[in-house]
């Protein structure tokens, strides 16, 4: 749990450092409002991402990849049972750990939540 937690400062404190320079790039400004918008967008690809790997890697699309192997053709060659057998499914190729990004942009979203009620009191 430590480990996770080192982890999550290590992702969170650059990714803030980024909303603020992607606030003040984009707006030439740092306000209230820059923030919870710059950061409502960097948070929402953060939760994207692992969103996104965490169904690659949980074998959603393993029968999808599997059936457009069998169906579609190489070179005008078909794939041969053993050939169909040797190759990984997806949910092997990927092995990025979803869970510090999606904790990191929990917390982006969360403290972007703070803000927006700060600017709404």
């Amino acid at each position: 749990m430590l480990l996770l937690a080192k982890k999550v400062a290590r992702l969170f404190i650059p990714s803030e450092i980024a909303v603020l320079a992607a606030s003040y790039i984009h707006y030439h400004d740092l306000s209230l409002v820059h923030y919870i918008n710059t950061s409502f967008f960097i948070g929402g690809l953060f939760l994207f991402f692992s969103l996104t790997i965490f169904i690659l890697s949980s074998g959603f699309f393993d029968r999808t990849a599997n059936g457009f192997r069998k169906t579609f053709t190489f070179n005008g060659k078909g794939l041969s049972k053993d050939e169909l057998s040797e190759i990984k499914p997806l949910s092997e190729l990927i092995a990025i750990p979803y869970l510090p990004s999606l904790l990191n942009g929990v917390l982006l979203m969360a403290v972007m939540m703070v803000c927006l009620w700060i600017y709404y009191l």
